[in-house]
């Protein structure tokens, strides 16, 4: 536990949720092997798990043209060439 100094709470249980879930052990076996209070691994999980389904639930999107670009050439002699892209 000395690196709860140095770390955020958060930073401390994120790097313990990332090791669990490495683990590929139930939360009551890694929490055995690692001296955790099994609630207290839950309780981060639950949290972790909520955040990054909010920052999760969003999807940028790009609106699309109103007026279609399109590209006007005058000649010289008065004719005028419109192309719509």
């Amino acid at each position: 536990m000395e690196q709860v100094e140095t770390l955020s709470k958060s930073e401390h249980w994120r790097e313990i949720v990332s090791k669990f879930e490495q683990s590929g052990l139930s939360q009551s076996e890694f929490s055995r092997q690692e001296g955790l209070v099994k609630s207290r691994l839950s309780y981060w999980l639950a949290k972790f798990r909520t955040t990054s389904k909010r920052q999760s639930q969003f999807v940028e999107l790009e609106p699309k043209p109103k007026v279609k670009p399109s590209v006007e050439l005058e000649f010289s002699s008065g004719m005028v060439l419109r192309i719509g892209v």
